[in-house]
């Protein structure tokens, strides 16, 4: 992950803006998290570990947890993770006083479940329809995944959507998650469904179609922004898969 050691990553600003958190948590939080960059890079250089992970501002402490049985007593930075057990502490509050990221959170899972991905880019609508006015039986988009997105699950998401009077979505300018109230909804939900019309003939990939609930049926190009992410997405990729796709384009079918 490229990131400057002095300036929070945009993602990151996105996240504490959901945040009710004392001033300076985000600096303390990112401060962390370039330490403990540094510290895996000192380790991976002794042969201490192999690979190093990003601690995402919910799980620094879990991720250090995991992280330290296995490095030996010489390398352990202590003070490091007692930095690591006291932003943890400060997380709990933080997220136990944000309704806003609380909100985010849900969200995600319901994405995670229905599509494997992390957020319902252009379907945010679909779960802000079933948490505030539920569709029941086959009708309700996800009647599929019944079992995890159950009817307690809805409750809770109802709940945190009335309390925040509002919801989230993926901006199509940035690309970080952003909160709007609830009168601006139906000004965000018509300019999706605008840019879902566009090209909806022209078929792009799994990527973004499979993001969808019936995603076969609202095919359409990437906008730009998309475009970017999926070149950034693609350039990340194992070689293994890259070759795949490429025969996937030569070799039609197979």
């Amino acid at each position: 992950m490229a990131f400057d050691r002095d300036d929070p990553h945009p993602e990151t600003r996105a996240d504490f803006a959901l945040m009710e958190a004392e001033p300076g948590a985000m600096e303390r939080y990112w401060r962390l998290a370039v330490d403990m960059s540094d510290y895996q890079k000192r380790l991976e250089a002794v042969g201490v570990i192999q690979g190093r992970m990003w601690f995402s501002v919910s799980d620094v402490a879990h991720c250090a947890k995991y992280l330290k049985p296995k490095i030996p007593a010489e390398h352990q930075d202590q003070t490091l993770f007692t930095r690591c057990d006291e932003w943890s502490a400060e997380y709990e509050g933080i997220n136990a006083a944000s309704p806003k990221w609380r909100l985010k959170g849900m969200i995600s899972a319901v994405s995670e479940v229905v599509s494997c991905m992390s957020w319902p880019s252009r379907w945010e609508r679909d779960v802000w329809e079933w948490a505030i006015s539920p569709k029941h039986g086959e009708e309700c988009p996800f009647f599929r995944y019944r079992e995890r997105l159950d009817g307690p699950f809805r409750e809770r998401l109802e709940a945190l959507v009335r309390e925040c009077d509002g919801f989230l979505y993926r901006c199509e300018e940035t690309l970080q998650i952003v909160f709007v109230s609830t009168p601006d909804l139906p000004r965000i939900w018509r300019h999706q469904e605008h840019l879902a019309d566009i090209a909806r003939d022209q078929r792009f990939g799994f990527f973004h179609d499979a993001s969808r609930p019936d995603y076969w049926k609202h095919m359409r190009e990437p906008i730009a922004g998309e475009e970017r992410l999926f070149t950034r997405q693609d350039r990340r990729a194992p070689l293994g898969r890259k070759l795949i796709d490429r025969l996937r384009r030569v070799l039609p079918g197979r």
